[in-house]
């Protein structure tokens, strides 16, 4: 794999520093030191309770209040969005939970 200037290389192969299967609603938080940075759904109809974006000098989608990093007019996720199966969505979050569906989440640093 090449080296990206400026990107942690472990990090760009998803799933090489970990991942979990969620098929519940029971809120997840990733291991002690890592962020999920992918989620693909596994499920015809998986939806989110709870997103929540990790802090830093980027902003990245969730189920809370957008702020101004997201753009002008960025929304919330609603709990009513659904992703079909097959559907992966990138970011950084420190909080995952399925208000349906079922998930593999990846981690990173």
């Amino acid at each position: 794999m090449a080296n990206i200037v400026g990107l942690n290389t472990p990090q760009i192969d998803i799933g090489q520093l970990g991942s979990a299967y969620l098929a519940d609603t029971e809120a997840f938080k990733p291991p002690t030191g890592k962020v999920a940075v992918a989620i693909l759904s596994l499920d015809a109809a998986t939806r989110f309770t709870a997103l929540t974006p990790a802090n830093g000098d980027h902003a990245y989608f969730g189920t809370v209040t957008q702020v101004d990093a997201n753009g002008t007019n960025a929304d919330e996720l609603p709990n009513t969005e659904t992703f079909p199966a097959g559907v992966t969505i990138y970011g950084r979050w420190t909080g995952v939970q399925l208000a349906a569906g079922a998930v593999i989440v990846y981690f990173a640093e």
